[in-house]
């Protein structure tokens, strides 16, 4: 694993009990990325995000962080928000972002000021936590991943809970990071705005890694998005499952049906073929999300 992998996983698995989460995980993202970690709900996104970050130990697998698999001391180069991270919510914004700083080692006394004017929440850092909005609330634990400058930045469904304003700010935000040389490392299920932001993104579907590239690379291997219509969506989309259990279907408009496809598919009665268009990287990172291929 070379020095410019910010983080390196070769045969990553993890178990609750009898039941396998991540089933042997292998990715790769590199120096100066936005790397967007794609999947439907279930799939492994956080559970993988813990491991890395040591909040889930019980693991096998090989990890390696800026090149070194010293992972305790490495760590203290990543800034973090996950999901519920901070459970203490009668602190005030402001002792949560000074306790940020105690824990990286950087003056409270400066450093609040500094990340609180990039996330825009100096106006309600005397709020108590429980007080704040979810937005409010989501951008004070992204200040504080941020204390210290981070050279490697883990951020799990930020866009949730996020004002289309608050959305725009955080795009920002993450934009400026990415071209001042920091790594980022993001899961969303707001597709579109992966798809805005990200370099590079990896799918899982059911613990497993199902692709892996940049978006050029997604967009050079030749898929397509074949239109159908059909007489009713929801049985059309269906009697596709049971015929053709391998091919991506996705509504598309009213009664018609999107299949992603990298050649065109020969359907039954019933689907009346309407066109043939290059598909998108949404579109075929929907199509990595469905478990129709797997590299793992």
């Amino acid at each position: 694993m070379s020095e410019e992998q910010v983080i390196g996983v070769r045969d990553l698995n993890f178990s609750i009990g009898s039941k396998p989460i991540l089933k042997g995980i292998s990715l790769s993202v590199r120096k100066g990325a936005v790397y967007a970690l794609v999947g439907n709900n279930g799939a492994g996104k956080t559970t993988l995000l813990k491991v890395l970050l040591g909040l889930e130990t019980q693991y096998q697998g090989e990890i390696r962080l800026f090149g070194s698999q010293e992972l305790l001391a490495q760590r203290r180069r990543i800034g973090a928000v996950m999901q519920m991270l901070c459970r203490n919510m009668s602190l005030r914004g402001k002792e949560h972002l000074r306790q940020m700083c105690l824990l990286c080692g950087a003056d409270p006394a400066t450093e609040i000021t500094r990340v609180a004017a990039m996330t825009e929440c100096t106006g309600y850092l005397h709020k108590r936590l429980r007080d704040c909005s979810d937005g409010m609330y989501k951008r004070i634990l992204i200040a504080g991943a941020l204390v210290g400058a981070p050279s490697l930045l883990i951020l799990d469904e930020p866009f949730n809970a996020i004002d289309p304003q608050g959305m725009e700010h955080l795009r920002i935000l993450l934009h400026t990071l990415h071209k001042g040389g920091v790594t980022i490392l993001v899961t969303s299920h707001i597709l579109p705005e992966l798809v805005r932001l990200a370099t590079d993104f990896g799918v899982i579907c059911e613990g497993r890694m199902s692709s892996e590239g940049t978006m050029r690379s997604l967009k050079e291997r030749g898929f397509f998005r074949y239109i159908y219509a059909v007489d009713a969506l929801s049985d059309g989309i269906h009697r596709l499952e049971q015929e053709h259990p391998a091919l991506c279907a996705i509504p598309y408009y009213e009664d018609t049906i999107a299949v992603i496809s990298q050649s065109q598919p020969v359907l039954s009665e019933g689907f009346r073929f309407c066109e043939k268009a290059e598909a998108d990287t949404e579109e075929i990172l929907r199509y990595y999300m469905c478990g129709k291929e797997q590299t793992a």
